[in-house]
Parts: C-alpha cells; structure tokens; sequence
C-alpha cells in the first residue's frame, strides 16, 4: 500500500493525531525540496515554507498566517489551492479514524491556466470593446438588444440603457426609418433566414447630430444550433461619409485516509483483482457488488456497461472492452465523461509488484472553464473580424508583441513587420498630431490615448494615414506590463478632407479675383465671405 501511495502522481502527507508526519509519498518531497521529515510536526513544515519565501501571501503577517492555515487543517474537508513554484495544487485535508489528517494534493496547473487565459481574453475583449471606435452589440432569439460594448454613448450621444430589451426594429421605427423599404426590407428577411450581414450603412439623426453607421454582424447558435440572436459591431463613419459628401469620398490510516478522499481511487494486485477501493470508486461504480475488494477489475468493468455507468460504451460493448483493458495495461491517462455529467481524469499507473493503482480526478469545473475559454475566444475573433480596426498589444518595454483582426495588414506595412518593434521604430512611419517626444511622455506617465494619427510610406510609396488608440495594461500586483489598443487606416478621410479643403481654397480665391462685387451673408445677414472688390 505504501509503494502504491508513494507512486501516485498527487501529493500525499499522513499526520498522526499529535499532527505529526507518519508518511509522505515522493511527489511531496519533489514539491517541497527538504521542507518534511518523519516525526515533524506539520506546524515546522509550514515555518520552513513561509521562512523560505515559498508562500508570498504571508509576507509581512508570518504568524497569523501559519496559525489561520492551521486552524484550517483543524476543520478538516476545506478545499484550499496553493502554488508550490510555478504549478498550482487543490490541497484538502482530511480527518482520518485515530484522529490523523490525511492531505492530498491534486495538480490543477492546468485549469489555472485556463482560467487565467479566460480573463486575459476577457480583459482583451473588453479592451477591444472600449478603446475601439466601433461599439456591438448582441440580441436576442426575439431581436431585442441584450448588451452593449464600445463607444455607443460617445458615437451617438445615448447610453446602453436606452437599447436594451428593445428590439431593433422599435428602435429603428422610433429614429423614423421604413421598415418596409430598402434597406431594412432586404436586411429582415435576411434575419429571417439567419444569415450574415455586412456593411448594411445607415443614417440616424441622434442627439449629437446626425450620424452615418456601418454595421456588420452574424448569427449566434449554441452547441445544439438552435438560434440564440445576433452579434454585430457598429463603425460610426460619419466623418468618411462627411468627407465624401463634401468631396464625393500507515495501512489503517493510511486505508481510513484513502477511504474519505473525495477521488476515486483503486488498486488491484498482480492478478488484476481488485485490493483496494474507496467509498468514492465505489460511489460512482455503484449498483453491483463486483467494485468490492477480491473481484476483478474487468469483472467490474462488464458490469457497469448495463447500468450505464460507461455512456461511450453503448452498442459497441464488447469492442469498448477490449479497448478499455487495453489501454489500461499501457498505462495512461484518459478524459471520461460519465452518464451523470461528470468529467473524470482517469489515470492507470503500473506499481512496482506487478499490480497497478487506477485514481479518477473530478475535472468537472476544469473542463468547464475550458469551454468557457473556447466560447471567449470565439467571440474575440468573431468580433475582430468583424470590426473595421485592428487590434495590437505592446511588452513593457513598448514592442509589439500581437496584432490581430481582419485588418491586420492594413496601413501600409504586416503584422509581421510591427513584432519586436516599438512604434516609432516602424517602416516609413511619421507622427502626424504631436511629436514622438510628446507622445513617449504619454507613454511614460501610463496615460491612454485616442486618435493618434500615423503617416506611413509603404515600400511602394503609396502613403497611408492610421489613427491609433491605446490604454496601459497592468498585472494583479499593479505592475505594468504594456499596452494594447486598436488602430485603423483612415486614408480615405483624410484624402477626403484634403480635397475637401482644396475645393474650399479654389473657391475663395476664384470668388477673390471676380471682377463684380461679391459679399456673402448668413442666416442672421452677418457678413462672412466678402472679396476684395466689395471691401
């Protein structure tokens, strides 16, 4: 029993009733180097940790620290996470028969990541939504808006509160649009057949004025592919629209302690029977007596395929057998799902005699941040390649390290060319609304910034004009770690409003050099052009 402990890729530690250490298997003593001894009490492991600096939340209060932790271990059944050098473990102790506390670590490294991959893309998400000049929007399977993000109040002078749980059409009705003309008529039916829409333009008259919107959006369905609304980002291009216009552009303890753990655990000798199984193996094995000690474990097996304890195994029972055993003489570690729901990480490691321990691992919680992650990720990218902009991220020490979005390559130079650069390192690059050292002091002082405006000669001469926009990013501890924002290529507007404000500029000295008197007045008959024959 002690060899099968001693290999099983947990942590184990067995204390007696006076907390001191009886046993400790190997995967222990590799997670804390030196920190245990046979005889210890539990209280000096703790010292030794906080003392070697391996436990950074009790900095500063070491004491009350190891005494909180204690009072813990007292409780019993608490289920406390803890990083031990650069992996993470779900520590539990239990209360074992003769008073002892059994601890058990069960590796987690991976969930953590997952659940810290979640929130930074959650954080780029946000950031995505935020800086951008766009905003999206979601609705419902009945089209009525569900959550906003971005720029809505600064674009159009309402808040989100204004939309929500109205639908699209009360809201396009109510700013005086036909519903049954062009182009909502093509847009509705459209909607009606769940399909994409892109670049469906629009003119509103909001409170700020009125404003030219460009949308672009897709349908949403869950795993069953029923219908659950639309997600779409909205550009406001008033401004190109604008341009165009004006330019056209122990073996007791240490069974007791096996017994009360909350994984599954089972050891079978050299003949395959089974030896040892705990109250939870035999939880979830239940419904026949063939989980209990001296059966084999393919006895076992065979006998939850009827009470459907192995989903996988329905109509094809005896080839899933086979495999099954098979797999288990190779050793491994396989994902299962269970007909109740569950996620069981199930490992199969051969032991020294010959027989062999089998541990099930609840990765329930787990596989459930995986699929979270997976959603999160999907809709960064659905909305990335929806939106207009391009969206990049900087280290700390202000290097491009990403870009992504649909647009990417836009501005004249690759996303390949922005990796390791700083922004005024940049090909053909040249600040157009303030100098770099005013823009290196913004950086400096962690302050955000919008409309940055970018020159750019791409390597074919063709010159392009970005504007760009960024917020500083910082970790958990306030340490600054970069930035990240979008950019967009506004060349069009810009030779839009060129030619804009030379059109203006012909005019005036055409109207300067007439031969007649030309006097111009406004709405209030104040003069405000006059040439210089009238003057």
């Amino acid at each position: 029993m002690r060899a099968a402990i001693d290999d099983l890729d947990e942590l184990f530690l067995l204390c007696d009733a006076d907390d001191r250490v009886i046993l400790f298997n190997r995967r222990w003593e590799a997670a804390a180097p030196g920190a245990t001894a046979v005889g210890q009490p539990f209280e000096d492991f703790l010292r030794k940790r906080v003392a070697g600096g391996h436990v950074p939340e009790a900095a500063g209060r070491e004491q009350a620290w190891i005494e909180g932790r204690l009072a813990v271990r007292r409780a019993g059944n608490i289920v406390i996470e803890r990083q031990i050098g650069d992996r993470w473990f779900l520590l539990k102790d239990h209360a074992v028969a003769g008073g002892g506390i059994a601890t058990v670590g069960i590796e987690i490294t991976e969930r953590k990541r997952a659940e810290v991959a979640a929130r930074e893309n959650e954080a780029r998400f946000r950031a995505f939504a935020e800086t951008g000049s766009d905003w999206i929007w979601e609705t419902d399977a009945n089209d009525r808006y569900t959550w906003f993000g971005g720029a809505i109040e600064r674009q159009v002078g309402r808040p989100a509160s204004h939309y929500l749980g109205r639908t699209r059409g009360e809201v396009a009705a109510a700013a005086g649009m036909d519903l049954n003309a062009e182009p909502w008529k093509s847009h509705r039916e459209a909607i009606a057949r769940r399909e994409p829409f892109r670049d469906m333009l629009q003119k509103r008259v909001t409170v700020n004025g009125v404003v030219w919107l460009n949308m672009s959006g897709v349908p949403r369905f869950d795993t069953a592919g029923n219908f659950l609304g639309y997600r779409a980002a909205v550009t406001n291009i008033t401004a190109l629209v604008q341009s165009e216009q004006r330019a056209q552009a122990s073996n007791r303890l240490l069974s007791a302690a096996i017994e009360n753990l909350n994984e599954s655990i089972a050891v079978v000798d050299a003949d395959d029977r089974i030896v040892v199984a705990n109250r939870y193996f035999r939880e979830l094995n239940g419904g026949t007596r063939l989980v209990e000690p001296g059966h084999l474990y393919e006895e076992h097996l065979r006998a939850g395929i009827p009470l459907g304890n192995y989903p996988e195994a329905a109509g094809r029972e005896e080839e899933w057998l086979k495999e099954r055993l098979e797999r288990r003489r190779r050793g491994g570690t396989i994902e299962v799902r269970r007909q109740d729901g569950k996620w069981l990480l199930v490992t199969d490691q051969r032991l020294p005699d010959g027989g062999m321990i089998s541990f099930a691992l609840d990765i329930t919680e787990r596989k459930k941040a995986e699929e979270a992650l997976k959603q999160s990720e999907a809709r960064f990218r659905s909305l990335a390649d929806l939106s207009s902009d391009w969206y990049w991220e900087q280290d700390a020490e202000l290097r491009f390290i990403s870009t992504s979005g649909q647009e990417s390559g836009r501005g004249g130079i690759t996303a390949d060319d922005h990796t390791g650069k700083r922004r005024w390192e940049l090909p053909g690059t040249e600040i157009e609304s303030q100098s770099w050292d005013e823009h290196r002091a913004m950086l400096a002082a962690r302050q955000p910034f919008r409309d940055l405006l970018l020159k750019r000669t791409a390597a074919n001469g063709v010159i392009h004009y970005v504007s760009v926009a960024g917020e500083p990013m910082f970790h958990a501890q306030g340490a600054f770690s970069g930035y990240r924002g979008t950019a967009r290529d506004v060349t069009e507007r810009i030779a839009a409003e060129q030619l804009a404000r030379a059109a203006d500029e012909r005019l005036r000295a055409a109207v300067e050099n007439l031969g007649e008197m030309i006097c111009l007045t406004d709405a209030e008959d104040r003069i405000v052009l006059a040439n210089r024959l009238f003057l």
